[in-house]
């Protein structure tokens, strides 16, 4: 019964849970309008096969992810996903400052 789900202290389990498949659920939703995305593009690949490959590229995701949170507990790898995550802003961020300081120079000579 879905009430179960939600006494003694199990609602701490069950609404992370239900907030990643929700997650995962609309990440597959939205993959359904990548077609009409590559086909307004005009790329020349095939876009129900990009979506089959989107599909199956989800699978080992899913496992590693799975058993990342067993192995590390999920408190260890949200806080190593942020640090991932800061560090990467922060290159993504040098690298596009650096871009457009190099165009900003050509564009003054």
């Amino acid at each position: 019964r879905l009430n179960e789900v939600y006494q003694d202290g199990l609602y701490k389990f069950t609404i992370p849970l239900q907030f990643a498949y929700i997650c995962l659920t609309l990440v597959t939703g939205v993959s359904f309008w990548w077609t009409k995305i590559f086909q307004g593009l005009h790329l020349t690949v095939d876009p129900f096969v990009m979506n089959l490959y989107h599909t199956f590229a989800q699978i080992p995701g899913i496992v590693i992810a799975t058993y990342l949170i067993d192995k590390l507990g999920r408190r260890t790898l949200v806080a190593m996903g942020c640090a991932i995550m800061s560090a990467m802003f922060g290159l993504l961020s040098r690298i596009a400052y650096n871009r457009n300081s190099e165009e900003s120079s050509t564009n003054s000579e």
